[in-house]
């Protein structure tokens, strides 16, 4: 879900959602949300 938000992929692009959505992803141990944070210059 973090890269439709991020890309704008049938949504609106909007970066907050994405990040909300990496991060949950990221919590979970998913090792891709992480790298997205990261590119997405997220803490």
């Amino acid at each position: 879900m973090g890269e439709l938000y991020r890309d704008g992929i049938g949504v609106e692009e909007d970066p907050e959602k994405a990040r909300q959505y990496f991060q949950k992803a990221a919590a979970q141990g998913r090792t891709e949300a992480e790298e997205a944070l990261r590119a997405m210059g997220a803490k």
